[in-house]
């Protein structure tokens, strides 16, 4: 079975592109985590539920390298997404509203 871990990114930050092709084989063009600091922790999306926002229409996405995907959403969108009851809601509500982020699910192995 397949693990995953997700997580809101910054678009900015040292040795990520959003634009970069992942090479079949490339594992480090992730974003700078923010939501949830801790990278033990998660914020509860696969990347088959990403994929399908793509797919859908719902978001603007894309394939960020081998086993991760990432949506690009405001800080007003990932609010709503996950709602006032969400464990990190705190967090995501002192996201700018109106700056644009990165909704990460990868592949853990």
């Amino acid at each position: 079975m397949t693990a995953y871990f997700s997580y809101v990114g910054s678009l900015k930050g040292e040795g990520f592109e959003w634009d970069k092709t992942p090479a079949s084989n490339t594992a480090s063009n992730l974003p700078p985590r923010l939501v949830p600091a801790n990278k033990l922790h998660d914020i509860g999306v696969s990347t088959l539920w990403v994929m399908g926002q793509v797919d859908d229409g719902h978001y603007v996405g894309r394939q960020l390298d081998w086993g991760a995907w990432g949506l690009k959403m405001t800080g007003a969108q990932l609010c709503a997404l996950f709602g006032d009851a969400h464990e990190y809601a705190g967090e995501l509500a002192a996201l700018a509203a109106g700056e644009t982020y990165v909704l990460v699910a990868a592949e853990l192995w």
